[in-house]
């Protein structure tokens, strides 16, 4: 065997035993502090003594029954308040508290975010399976099926609950036979994953049992009291908007066109009559108001100037006045304000009214040591060079370039608050050197040659705290014992000192040593 191969293969070996446990001290670590998690907020939650007063709010701009905006001030960590604390307060522009004594009625708003094809993704398991129960005797499980793919095709499938037995396919063209098979790709639904997956393309009242399964006999019955019939899911495919009853499998095409987004605006109008829903349906100019049936009940232009935002608000129409919202920062994203835009407009696009309002960005409680131990824990180059590197799957799709999706996804974490460049990069690149730091001492200590010093030294570092351990525990360290010559501790493993080079590292004969 040639030399070169002898050197690398306790090498090879060393790392594999390295990263083993780096990845096993990884994960008891990240299991340990969930437990310890879990305990705090049980404990916090049993506590008889909760927070009387909120440390955090988050606040947005709402608008009032008469047309007025108002902030909407919602504590944070509801869960650890009193009830008297939870409660969600309503102030006007000038700072003055406006619900005191009863509830303030507020008109009810949808999120009309642009998805389109910019900010398409490839989609994996489970994210291509969306599942649905319709109860009946026996109860169907629907599931959503899409091949994943940004210019896939999609189609609905269901299982008897009882016999588990397919029970048919259903396509544009509505219900297929179990024995007929899937629809041909020409049937089934064009759907463009919006963002992440499809939860801007479909509007069902059944979200919570996604990728889950109930068993008919222990289902909830999702008929009740909701402002859409659970049966009922909305699609929206790339020519246009479907309305699929998973009930009557039925498949009807209630709006033509492509779409941006649709969402379901829902109100209470009486006691009486409950909750009564609509769909809006936001296209590249026009924002539009459909009943559960598809029927048109209004529509109105967007004003020019909001046309190409990615994010709009709509509120309930007031009269004959329509009411779009846009949010940004005051400066760079994640700033300490927002500046919120409120636009009145008729039906022609014209603006009759426009008001600026200025928020503090959301704040969320600060995590203490525990809630942050995770950190420390992941906290390398490594995952700095994950972070970096993400964007190339949207730049192998072709869809953007490796500057606009890394720029892209940057703002959308800093918006939602995840990340922070002067923490982030400081945390990551600068904090493990002090585990680097440690490796390169114990190198040094054990004599080892300066390529594995270097090697060594570098494994840590890209891999932070866990692969120190792994570093550590994957071999056994030899004594060290004091050189006779020059007095310092020398692993006894090398003929000479690795400090003064001299023969007689070992300790002097003391004369008694044929005793032993």
């Amino acid at each position: 065997m040639p030399s070169n191969e002898k050197k690398l293969q306790p090498l090879l070996l060393a790392f594999t035993l390295a990263i083993s446990l780096a990845v096993a001290f990884g994960f008891t670590w990240m299991v340990a502090v969930g437990i310890v998690q879990d305990l705090r907020r049980d404990r916090q939650f049993e506590t008889a003594s909760r927070q009387e007063e909120p440390r955090y709010t988050q606040d947005r701009v709402v608008i009032g029954a008469d047309g007025k905006p108002l902030i909407e001030v919602q504590p944070t960590g509801r869960f650890y308040l009193t009830p008297a604390a939870q409660v969600v307060r309503y102030q006007d522009l000038e700072g003055n508290l406006v619900n005191q004594g009863g509830a303030v009625p507020v008109q009810n708003s949808v999120w009309l975010d642009r998805h389109d094809r910019s900010n398409a993704w490839k989609v994996h398991w489970p994210g291509r399976n969306i599942n649905f129960w319709v109860s009946g005797s026996p109860g169907v499980h629907w599931h959503f099926i899409h091949d994943g793919r940004v210019d896939g095709r999609a189609y609905f499938v269901g299982y008897d609950d009882e016999t588990y037995r397919c029970v048919g396919y259903i396509g544009k063209q509505g219900s297929r036979e179990a024995l007929a098979g899937k629809p041909p790709r020409e049937e089934c639904f064009q759907v463009v994953p919006s963002g992440w997956g499809f939860y801007q393309r479909l509007v069902t009242t059944q979200w919570f049992l996604s990728n889950e399964r109930y068993s008919g006999k222990h289902a909830p019955d999702l008929s009740q009291g909701l402002h859409l019939p659970s049966w009922l899911v909305y699609l929206s495919a790339e020519d246009g908007l479907y309305r699929v009853d998973l009930k009557s499998h039925e498949v009807a095409r209630t709006f033509e066109g492509p779409l941006l987004a649709v969402e379901s605006l829902w109100e209470q109008r009486s006691k009486e009559e409950g909750p009564v829903s609509h769909l809006v349906l936001r296209t590249t100019e026009k924002v539009i108001l459909l009943d559960p049936d598809g029927t048109l009940l209004r529509e109105a232009m967007i004003p020019e100037p909001l046309r190409d935002a990615n994010h709009l608000v709509f509120h309930q129409p007031i009269g004959e006045t329509n009411l779009l919202t846009t949010e940004g920062w005051l400066g760079r994203p994640g700033a300490s304000e927002r500046l919120v835009k409120v636009y009145r407009f008729d039906s022609s696009g014209e603006i009759s009214e426009t008001q600026e309002i200025r928020l503090e960005a959301p704040r969320v409680e600060r995590m203490n040591s525990w809630d942050a131990a995770p950190l420390w824990l992941v906290s390398c180059p490594a995952m700095a060079i994950g972070v970096l590197l993400a964007p190339l799957e949207s730049v192998i799709q072709g869809d953007r370039t490796f500057t606009e999706s890394f720029k892209r996804m940057w703002e959308e974490m800093a918006e939602n608050g995840l990340v922070d460049a002067r923490v982030f990069f400081p945390f990551t690149l600068l904090f493990p050197l002090l585990w680097a730091a440690i490796a390169w001492r114990r190198e040094c200590r054990y004599g080892a040659s300066e390529g594995g010093k270097h090697l060594w030294t570098a494994f840590v570092y890209l891999g932070g705290v866990i692969a120190l351990l792994g570093y550590l525990a994957h071999r056994k360290w030899p004594l060290r014992e004091r050189c006779v010559k020059c007095g310092e501790p020398s692993p006894v493993d090398h003929e000479t000192c690795i400090h003064c080079g001299e023969h007689g590292a070992s300790p002097e004969l003391a004369g008694i040593e044929v005793f032993g």
